[in-house]
């Protein structure tokens, strides 16, 4: 890149790479060309101008030694010498400067006629010279007369612009937004009022706005520094802030509010908690600050502002993290202060809240008749409330209506494939979940078939039964992950565009709430199907195809806000800067629906994965922590509802109901039981037991091979029929261990054992506590195979029925219920009682194969999610 004496605007790839860059906003088109991710352009406060002369002279002096050693010159280290270059000096009586005289000289064979020089070029060097130049001859004389004169290096420098001025101007420039009355919606638009007021210096909002307006800029890659002098007027603020909440008139104060509303503001730039309790408590401080001043708050402009600002915070806490009451969301709700169009948006937000904490609650404990009773009435509910949604949007006047800047091109070597869905979201069809006879539920048969994209050579891995390590991705997975985190647009989805960055934020939060409600219902219909598998019912397709094609809406709305730098209406209306760089107001706007959509059960890994980058690159490109902390808190391997997979049609018969026994018939399809045994093929090692001090060993009540699979799509889709089986919905995925698969020739066993644990050490907190459910399904089974079959010793075994078919009812008493090795079948129990104590009615055993082989999978549920280090296969 040529130095044009001028500072680059150029991108910041460009100018690593030292390239001409064609500055197109918002991301470079050389960038693009190169298939690589624009970081974007550095804005005013990184566009410095230095004081260079230091460089220059380095510069020169280094080409005036090279020019001496080509014309046989010699310089000293002090740049003094034998001689001068005749007729220098005497051309140039000022020059050089006084304290900045050096001598060179030449070499020749003659030391005495260098001495006979003109004395007015024989001064001493001077001691306290700043620097050395080296002249050579009348050309590079002129050349540093022309670059450097006397009069020039005398000028003062500028000054610098104090920081809290940057900090101010940055923070105005990004987030605040104030337009005129009746052109588009302001954000903020209380604090220039409040700044300008007399009281605002001596009132906590000071240090608070200070604070913020720190960490805003605090936030920019050069400036990190600065978030601990943030922090110190954020502790300043805290303190005001707390002595004026002690006296009822200072509390009632404008400014009062506002500090509390730019303190949680600061929680959510500098704050890395990821359930964000600080920022609910300056929430909660807030809405109550609003209900001691009562109506009146709301009759001026100001007042109107802050409790916009207050509200909207607080419904996004609701939708996450914190609980809300009726009276909440009808006390919130009662104050219309926007037009009727956002008002009903913003209800509708509130009331989904509701039903979003009524769910949680609900699920929580064991399975019951009376549970699905509630869910039922609450899938009603979703599906209502959903309803008035669709109503909503279509009911948005032609000034909220969004546009489309066409379909994303598809991700590099890859086929164009439209996500899209088809399937309306505004219809449900009840059907029946199951059909119960003699204790037998069935599930329908899938008309499309699935495909699993599967490594052909997965990790290996020492299994543990305690606590084993989830294998790492493959290096192509991996690849493909990291090209979906650097896009800025998801692969042949549209790209929607909206009149303004405040309409943008009221449709993709109402997408959100239809996520949730979908979520809700596909949880209810869960519930009602236990324990049969819910995922080819048709209510639960149409739930999964309205979940999906929210994700898809809000993927599509998230390239308008990640590059908003502005529009024809708010341009002009940002206190200062320019509409050069992205502003981060936008990128608040959209950082809570990315979390939603990245945490969703109905994303798949893809689209986790460009989450996961759009957010970091908020995190790191705007400064908010918070961004950062949602990235690390979307996990790209979290299980999702995978239309593609293929369900087998499988039968759950229970054997006992206390402890509850099932054995499922074709619980795996041929097709999946030929891809595991490819996927684990040289991948088997000896098996190990754990004593009761955590430690894995050999030892001869196990005699088997085992073996963890790597994540993929048949993984996937395994662990998703587990947890419908057991009523749960994705987000249990992290209590899934991870899949085992165990090999069993002739002479392998497994004496007696329970696979829920005795010692407390091996059911921590951080392993998830204890294994509450297992599965042990029979993968393959050799032709001939004798033995090897599942034995319960406590539980009492059929000796005649239907039950001889998967029970060996031949079996000696001693043994109990044998249960027979049959491909594609698999046996469920649970591990604990009511009483939650260990049943040790589970105690079981596999049985010695006498002839033959099998291999079985292990599927075990712990009582909650297992710690990071473990899931990630960390030791």
């Amino acid at each position: 890149m040529v130095n044009t004496g001028h500072p680059s605007k150029a991108c910041k790839l460009c100018r690593s790479r030292r390239i001409k860059c064609d500055e197109t906003k918002p991301a470079c088109l050389k960038c693009a060309k190169a298939n690589r991710v624009c970081p974007g352009y550095r804005d005013a406060f990184e566009i410095n101008l230095r004081d260079e002369t230091q460089s220059t002279i380095r510069k020169a002096k280094s080409a005036a030694i090279r020019k001496a050693s080509k014309e046989g010159l010699s310089i000293t280290a002090d740049g003094s010498g034998d001689g001068l270059i005749n007729g220098i000096a005497a051309n140039s009586p000022d020059w050089p400067p006084i304290g900045r005289q050096q001598h060179a000289v030449k070499s020749t064979a003659n030391s005495s006629s260098s001495s006979s020089s003109s004395p007015s070029a024989s001064a001493s060097p001077s001691s306290s010279s700043s620097f050395s130049q080296i002249i050579l001859n009348k050309k590079s004389y002129e050349a540093y007369r022309r670059s450097h004169s006397v009069e020039a290096e005398r000028l003062p420098r500028g000054l610098d612009t104090p920081l809290d001025e940057q900090a101010t101007c940055f923070f105005l420039s990004n987030y605040v937004l104030v337009p005129p009355a009746g052109v588009g919606h302001g954000i903020f638009t209380f604090l220039i009022p409040l700044i300008d007021s007399p009281r605002y210096k001596a009132s906590p909002m000071h240090s608070a706005f200070t604070a913020v307006s720190m960490a805003a800029l605090a936030g920019r890659p050069n400036s990190r520094s600065l978030f601990s002098v943030a922090h110190v007027h954020y502790s300043r603020a805290l303190e005001q802030l707390t002595r004026a909440m002690q006296d009822r008139d200072q509390a009632k104060q404008d400014t009062s509010l506002a500090a509390s509303i730019l303190l949680a503001f600061y929680e959510g730039l500098a704050n890395d908690e990821y359930e964000m309790s600080a920022f609910s408590k300056h929430i909660s401080g807030a809405a109550a600050m609003i209900k001691l001043r009562g109506p009146r708050l709301i009759e001026s402009p100001l007042g109107v502002a802050m409790f916009e600002v207050v509200r909207a915070s607080a419904i996004r806490q609701y939708m996450f993290f914190s609980e809300c009451s009726v009276e909440d969301i009808k006390w919130w709700a009662g104050h219309a202060v926007a037009e009727s169009v956002g008002h009903q948006a913003l209800t509708l937000n509130l009331q989904t809240t509701l039903i979003r904490a009524e769910a949680d609650h609900l699920f929580q404990g064991a399975h019951s008749a009376e549970k699905v009773e509630r869910a039922l009435e609450l899938s009603k509910k979703a599906r209502a409330l959903d309803g008035e949604i669709i109503k909503w949007f279509e009911a948005c006047p032609p000034a909220w209506k969004r546009g489309s800047a066409g379909i994303a091109p598809p991700l590099r070597g890859s086929l164009s494939n439209p996500r899209k869905s088809s399937t309306s979201a505004s219809t449900y069809t009840p059907s029946s979940a199951y059909s119960p006879f003699h204790n037998t539920f069935s599930t329908p048969t899938p008309s499309s078939r699935a495909r699993f994209p599967l490594s052909s050579s997965p990790t290996r891995f020492d299994p543990s039964e305690s606590s084993p390590c989830e294998p790492t991705p493959t290096q192509a997975q991996d690849k493909t992950d990291m090209s979906y985190k650097n896009l800025t647009a998801y692969p042949d989805l549209e790209i929607y565009t909206y009149p303004n960055v405040w309409a943008a934020g009221k449709y993709i939060t109402t997408h959100v709430s239809r996520l949730l409600l979908a979520q809700v219902t596909a949880r209810c219909i869960a519930c009602t199907c236990h324990p049969a598998d819910p995922f080819h019912t048709e209510e639960y397709r149409k739930v999964q195809a309205i979940g999906r094609e929210q994700v898809e809406e809000i993927i599509s709305s998230t390239p308008y806000l990640t590059g908003w730098a502005g529009d024809s209406t708010t341009t002009p209306y940002f206190p200062c800067g320019t509409a050069e760089m992205p502003k981060g107001l936008a990128s608040v706007t959209c950082m809570w629906p990315l979390l939603a959509a990245g945490m969703s059960r109905f994303a798949d890994r893809s689209q986790r994965a460009f989450v996961k980058g759009r957010l970091t690159h908020i995190g790191e490109m705007m400064g908010i922590r918070q961004a950062e902390v949602f990235s690390k808190n979307i996990d790209i391997n979290t299980l999702a509802d995978n239309s593609t997979c293929e369900h087998p049609s499988y039968q759950v018969h229970i054997f006992s109901t206390s402890p509850l026994v099932t054995y499922l018939t074709d619980f795996i399809s041929p097709s999946e039981r030929q891809l595991l045994q490819s996927i684990a093929a040289d991948t088997f090692t000896k098996s190990s037991v754990v004593d009761a001090d955590g430690r894995a060993s050999h030892h001869a009540v196990r005699a088997s091979d085992s073996t963890a699979l790597p994540p993929s799509e048949l993984v996937d889709c395994l662990h998703q029929r587990a947890l419908a089986f057991q009523g749960l919905d994705a987000a249990a995925a992290a209590r899934l261990e991870p899949l085992q698969l165990v090999r069993y020739s002739a002479g392998g066993h497994y004496h007696f054992h329970t696979d829920w644990f005795t010692s407390p050490s091996q059911a921590t907190a951080s392993q998830g506590g204890n294994r509450a459910t297992s599965f042990f399904a029979y993968v393959s089974v050799g032709g001939g195979t004798i033995g090897g079959g599942t034995s319960f010793p406590l539980l009492e075994a059929p000796r005649e029925g239907t039950w001889c078919r998967w029970v060996d009812c031949d079996a000696e008493r001693d043994k109990g219920a044998v249960f027979r090795p049959i491909e594609g079948s698999a046996v469920f129990w649970e591990n604990f009682g009511k009483d939650g104590a260990g049943d040790v009615r589970t105690l079981h055993a596999g049985e010695p194969v006498v002839m033959g082989s099998k291999i079985g999978m292990n599927i075990w549920t712990r009582q909650a999610a297992l710690g990071d280090d473990i899931r990630s296969g960390k030791p």
